[in-house]
């Protein structure tokens, strides 16, 4: 199990690149959503689009699992490690 030191160091780290990943999302979705190439004979071919951030507790939740594989997050290799902090959903 992490650290609490440990884990508010890993967070510290996300959060500090957090507004670039939202940024990113946000651009993603919105390219998802307005592209004309995805309308197909007045037919949508994507049902939905969800954009989002891992929460605290599920981050907590991947360090310790990943702790008891051996494995240790530090803020060094945070974003290799928790390789999905956000993530674009996107349904067919």
């Amino acid at each position: 199990m992490a650290s609490i030191a440990a884990f508010d160091d890993v967070m510290e780290a996300l959060e500090h690149e957090s507004k670039s990943y939202e940024y990113f999302c946000k651009r993603i979705v919105s390219l998802l959503e307005s592209n004309p190439q995805l309308d197909v004979e007045g037919l949508n071919c994507v049902h939905s689009i969800k954009a989002r951030k891992k929460s605290r507790a599920s981050i907590k939740d991947k360090i310790d699992r990943k702790a008891n594989k051996g494995v240790v997050v530090t803020r060094e290799n945070c974003f290799s490690e928790i390789e999905d902090f956000f993530g674009v959903r996107l349904l067919h």
